[in-house]
């Protein structure tokens, strides 16, 4: 079974999310989770709100990186070319996880529907069991949060947080992490400004 769900935040749920939460984020080769592939994998354990343990790798995907795809996270064909295949990725990335496969731990993200679909292509083609479940900060930050921009840099920025290295991924996980402990005590003392764009999304 391959499952991925994004979750709603509501205040009841503040309280049981803080304790642990992995943020992640990837970088592509493109768009689709099914023709395009993932070359860098970041994501970064959080306790408490504070970065206990990190993962990070570039990975082969066995394809070319379009031109398009680099100009914005500049990883190149050549700097991919001894990385770890997809296969290989897919495997450490499945042991840093641990509980957060089957579900136990959260998973965050930043436009989580993005990620997840990656993740779950990955898995699924490298015959992995998963119950992948996220929050997603850019949803939160559209129900909470009165700004003109809800990307990631500019949420970053209106709680304080710099990310001097965007566009890659264990630098962009690490911000994910930082936004959700933002977000988490406004969810739990204020009532959202519209509703979640997905409520509660489902795919096997």
């Amino acid at each position: 079974m391959n499952t991925t769900t994004l979750l709603t935040l509501t205040p009841e749920k503040v309280d049981a999310v803080f304790p642990r939460y992995v943020a992640f984020d990837f970088e592509t080769t493109g768009f689709s989770c099914c023709s395009d592939r993932i070359i860098e994998i970041g994501a970064v354990y959080f306790d408490n709100g504070v970065p206990t343990k990190t993962f990070a790798t570039l990975v082969n995907p066995g394809m070319m990186i379009s031109p398009g795809a680099s100009a914005v996270n500049g990883i190149t064909d050549a700097m991919v070319q001894d990385a770890p295949s997809d296969e290989q990725a897919a495997e450490q990335f499945a042991s840093f996880l641990g509980e957060a496969m089957n579900g136990a731990i959260p998973l965050v993200a930043h436009n989580a529907k993005f990620d997840l679909g990656f993740l779950a292509a990955m898995f699924k083609r490298h015959g992995y069991d998963c119950d992948l479940r996220s929050y997603d900060t850019l949803a939160i930050s559209r129900s909470y949060l009165s700004l003109s921009s809800n990307k990631q840099n500019d949420v970053a920025a209106h709680f304080g947080l710099i990310n001097e290295n965007a566009h890659r991924a264990l630098d962009d996980a690490l911000t994910c992490g930082k936004i959700f402990a933002c977000l988490l005590p406004i969810v739990k003392t204020a009532k959202p400004k519209r509703k979640s764009p997905y409520p509660w999304w489902r795919s096997r």
